[in-house]
């Protein structure tokens, strides 16, 4: 079974994504992240790191971001310490959130495939439905 997020988790999780957000998208110096889109972030139980899932837009270069992230680490962190209220400030990490380009993915081979037909009104949808009211026996 899974633990539930303690409010206060769930709030600063929140707090962090959204300025680590905003700090890339207006006061980063390095273009390269300009494009970065913060899809979330999660916080350790003791809030000592905090990781931020972030997706990039085809035509940015995932190695020069990646290695861009790394350098603003401790800017970023910075910032989010002035932001939040917390004794301490987590270590920022940065994860890839591959779940985008899948779901985008997807989306394209269904649209490929096409609405499926309806069935007519007279046919049950599904074959198995017609030996529904038929018991085992």
């Amino acid at each position: 079974m899974a633990r539930r997020a303690f409010a206060r988790t769930e709030r600063l999780q929140k707090q962090i994504g959204e300025v680590v957000a905003l700090v890339l998208r207006r006061e980063s110096r390095d273009a390269a992240l300009h494009d970065v889109v913060v899809t979330g972030c999660e916080v350790t139980r003791d809030l000592s790191y905090a990781t931020i899932f972030y997706y990039l837009p085809e035509r940015a270069d995932r190695d020069q971001v990646t290695q861009a992230l790394g350098r603003a680490a401790g800017f970023l962190r910075s910032r989010v310490g002035r932001e939040i209220r917390a004794r301490n400030t987590p270590e920022l990490r940065f994860s890839y959130d591959e779940s985008v380009a899948t779901g985008l993915r997807v989306e394209e081979i269904l649209q490929d495939i096409g609405p499926l037909p309806l069935p007519a009104e007279d046919e049950p949808a599904d074959p198995a439905d017609g030996a529904a009211g038929e018991s085992e026996g």
